[in-house]
């Protein structure tokens, strides 16, 4: 049966199969059904069963038989789990089909989870009953009924006793541990909850998430000091927890199904207590929806004609901020929103939809839901306690006018007649601002919103391994890139923070430099751009361009050339800084209409690729990756032109990582190697956390490049030209040569730089040696006839030679022998590649200009 069970619940509904199957109770009481039991047995009064639509669920009090639509359908027709999906499928006129192995595997390993879950709920319910302080604190804090609590199974966690109830069930342990009601300590499983108050999510009739309530029993520890904690879901470290569990679902959702109008509360008790009421109800524990709750609920009220949101009423004003950004989006789908406005009393700090129908009572709340204002008239009100004046208020008025012209005649115009009624704005006033929406109506009418230049990527379906994923980022980039391992490492590492940058403090630069041309720092970032999230690549970008494409689209900006135009751009320089720390990443620039004042962000990943050195500035803040040339017989894989769309799975995948593991990464402080420098720690540490949250070798891996490539020179300014003339002085040296004789002979040179190479001063040994640090290349003990002394040997330049010297019979010493590197053999294959020379004059030039500015 190729089929999702759970798709087909979806398309049924209790009710109607109740009816169907002739078991409807004939007794409605309230939000429920009661009646006599389909089981046929006999009960005291003949009302032992119960039906309630809001979790499509049902209960027999007398034969304890209880479950979902299956089960009701199970226990109707005396039928097997099989026999009531055929059934149902046949109510619902779907046609089943034959599931894959696999298929099979993950569908009963739901069903075992989801079963298990209802039956853990049905356990803490018990043990709340036994426990009348906390009973008691259910129904007098927040005014919850019996009935309430029996039909939710509201329960309480004493942390012992649910592993026995559950394996006497005959669930086996790892069985139980799939559901994340267990924790493994030193292998040994301990209940989750440890004296909390539970709220079973439940779903088409089962219970698919918990979450569950701090109460005055709950330990004094660090772990359980959050006031909600949601049941655990898979991670690396968490492996044996079913991916089953999630916490996509909203809780109290079956309430709202094919309701016409639907409330939004902020907590779970909230929901409750509107339930109870006769509203239907979900709670998301929050009115800011994240991007996926708002699509979920999107698809859940396709049919609800209004909405309404509940926040908070607060004296900070989250709750009606979260408020109005959800309801921005939710009309935007096109869906009616209304904002109910619960009354706060001096010197109360917060009151709740729980508080208020304690206090007040149904019937306060529907004259609350008759006064319940638009999300523009909310941001009305606002603007009248800012108390502008007639003439700064015109300015202010603008972003309604904006979303006044998007409407209908008739909203327009009755939002218009409250704005002149809340603002006290005299007639003339009034039309004006008629006149200037309808002017914007215009513009609307021609205007056609522009594509992002950026590409935005679905979200891959299941959850994503992070080690593999990272493994296999590393291993695409080793494929066409000729990197050593410690950059490849922090190179992946990086790709994976594009996506969850938002989760730290500090944002580093990816910088890519190579001492010469046609080391491969494009297609190393071509490759990075089918691999990172929302690329944007640039060869030039002027400072406007720069803040303005990261307010609107939050990319990931690819600069490449930028030693064509960054190095004497200051504003672009300082641009760019200013985006390392989250709280300073903004630059402010003055509106030329209006003449305010403006904030643009500057906070997204960066990469600065160029040839020589960043800016001393751009560099601090910066991971920096030193390209090297190819020598013969090195080969690698070509980047195709097709290299983005294949890779497209690594961006789905890489962002459900982020997506999941987005909390666990946000004020992670993970353990640091110290290399003597607080930027460097600081450019490293969201590195560093993903690889310590990812696990397996990364943790080690990202350890050993921080420290590799930190100690990389700051000065990494030599050229061409000096390895050019070093091979001269070899070729009529001899194969070893002193530091001293060394820099000797090179000041000698003339029309070279050394001689006059720092401030008027000649070239040092020292100087020397940082020249070639980037190289690998470093002085050592030589002997030479009688003498020793530090200096090199011609061996130690072989490589450097082959990579940024064109290795020709020309320029080739007879006194050369050289060692061919090792090669980057894919596919167990490699061929020789010839290498052109080049005249570089443009090298000469700028060696010579460094020279000349005295640097």
């Amino acid at each position: 049966m190729n089929i999702q069970i759970e798709s087909l619940k979806s398309q049924c509904n209790i009710i109607s199969v109740a009816d169907a199957l002739g078991c409807l109770p004939h007794y409605k009481t309230g939000n429920y059904y009661r009646g006599q039991c389909p089981d046929g047995h006999d009960s005291k009064g003949g009302e032992c069963f119960v039906i309630w639509p809001e979790i499509q669920g049902f209960k027999c009090y007398h034969c304890n038989a209880s479950g979902d639509i299956i089960s009701l359908v199970q226990l109707a027709r005396h039928t097997n789990f099989h026999g009531a999906i055929e059934w149902l499928a046949g109510h619902a006129g779907i046609e089943l089909k034959e599931q894959t192995s696999e298929e099979k595997a993950k569908s009963e390993e739901q069903r075992l989870v989801f079963e298990i879950l209802t039956k853990a709920a049905g356990f803490y319910h018990n043990q709340l009953l036994k426990t009348p302080d906390m009973l008691k604190y259910l129904q007098e804090h927040y005014g919850l009924n019996q009935e309430t609590i029996e039909q939710y199974q509201l329960g309480y966690s004493t942390d012992r006793g649910l592993l026995e109830y559950l394996t006497k069930q005959g669930y086996s342990r790892s069985q139980c541990l799939m559901t994340g009601l267990f924790v493994e300590l030193q292998r040994v499983p301990t209940e989750f909850y440890n004296h909390r108050l539970t709220f079973p999510y439940w779903r088409h009739g089962q219970v698919v998430y918990f979450i569950g309530r701090k109460t005055d029993r709950t330990p004094d520890k660090t772990w359980e000091q959050a006031k909600y904690k949601k049941l655990p879901t898979k991670n690396e470290k968490r492996s044996y927890i079913s991916e089953a569990i999630g916490n996509q679902w909203f809780y109290g959702e079956d309430s709202i199904r094919r309701a016409e109008t639907v409330y939004v509360a902020e907590g779970v008790t909230d929901c409750l207590v509107m339930l109870q009421t006769g509203y239907p109800t979900i709670s998301p524990v929050t009115t800011r929806f994240r991007a996926k709750d708002q699509n979920y609920l999107n698809k859940l009220t396709k049919h609800t004609k209004t909405i309404y949101l509940i926040p908070d009423n607060e004296t900070n004003e989250a709750g009606i901020k979260g408020a109005l950004g959800t309801a921005s989006k939710l009309e935007k789908a096109g869906k009616p929103v209304y904002i109910i406005d619960l009354p706060r009393t001096e010197g109360q700090e917060k009151i709740d939809v729980t508080d208020f129908l304690r206090d007040h009572g149904k019937e306060k709340l529907e004259e609350l839901i008759r006064a319940a204002k638009t999300p523009l008239q909310i941001e009305i009100d606002q603007i009248a306690a800012e108390g502008f004046d007639l003439i700064r208020l015109s300015d202010r008025l603008k972003p309604i006018e904006e979303k006044l012209a998007g409407m209908s005649e008739v909203k327009m115009t009755g939002h218009v007649q409250y704005m002149k009624k809340t603002l006290d704005l005299p007639g003339d006033f009034t039309r004006g601002i008629t006149r200037d929406i309808k002017a914007l109506n215009v513009k609307l009418s021609k205007d056609v919103e522009p594509e992002s230049i950026v590409e935005v990527v679905d979200l891959w379906k299941t959850p994503v391994k992070g080690e593999q994923l990272l493994n296999e980022i590393s291993d695409v980039i080793k494929s066409h890139i000729l990197l050593d391992s410690h950059s490849r490492i922090a190179c992946s590492l990086w790709v994976l923070m594009t996506y969850t940058y938002d989760a730290f403090r500090i944002l580093p630069m990816l910088g890519v430099t190579s001492p010469e041309k046609r080391c491969g720092k494009t297609t190393l970032l071509e490759v990075l751009e089918g691999l990172i999230n929302k690329p944007l690549l640039a060869s030039n970008i002027s400072p406007s361009a720069f803040f303005r494409s990261i307010e609107k689209y939050q990319p990931c900006i690819i600069v490449d050339e930028a030693d064509t135009f960054i190095k004497n751009n200051d504003e672009l320089r300082g641009i760019i800084n200013s985006g390392h720390t989250r709280r300073s990443a903004f630059v402010i620039r003055t509106n030329k209409e209006t003449l305010e004042p403006e904030k643009f962000s500057t906070w997204c990943p960066k990469i600065i690729s160029m040839i020589g050195d960043l800016p001393d500035t751009n560099k601090d803040r910066s991971i920096i990756i030193r390209m090297k040339r190819k020598v013969p017989g090195e080969k690698i894989g070509k980047v195709n032109l097709d290299f983005n769309a294949l890779h497209l799975t690594f961006r789905r995948k890489s962002a459900r990582w982020a997506q999941d593991h987005f909390k666990a990464l946000s004020g992670s402080e993970p353990d640091m190697p110290n290399v003597g420098n607080d930027r460097a720690t600081d450019n490293w540490t969201p590195l560093k956390a993903i690889a310590d949250l990812i696990g397996g070798d990364w943790p080690n891996l990202a350890r050993k490049a921080m420290i590799d490539l930190e100690k990389a020179s700051d000065d990494d300014t030599a050229r061409e030209q000096l390895l050019k003339d070093i091979k001269e002085i070899f070729n009529s040296q001899g194969n070893k040569i002193f530091s001293k004789i060394l820099v000797g002979k090179l000041v000698e040179l003339e029309d070279r730089p050394w001689a006059d190479w720092h401030k008027g001063k000649s070239l040092t040994q020292n100087a020397l040696a940082r020249l070639l640090k980037p190289f690998e290349i470093s002085s050592k003990s030589v002997r030479i006839d009688n003498k020793t002394a530090k200096g090199y040997s011609l061996e130690q330049f072989e490589d450097a030679f082959q990579r940024y010297l064109a290795c020709t019979k020309d320029h080739a010493s007879p006194n050369q022998s050289v060692t061919t590197s090792q090669i980057n053999d894919i596919n167990g294959s490699h061929k020789n590649q010839s290498v052109t020379q080049e005249k570089d004059v443009t090298l000469l030039n700028r060696v010579q200009t460094r020279a000349n500015k005295g640097l």
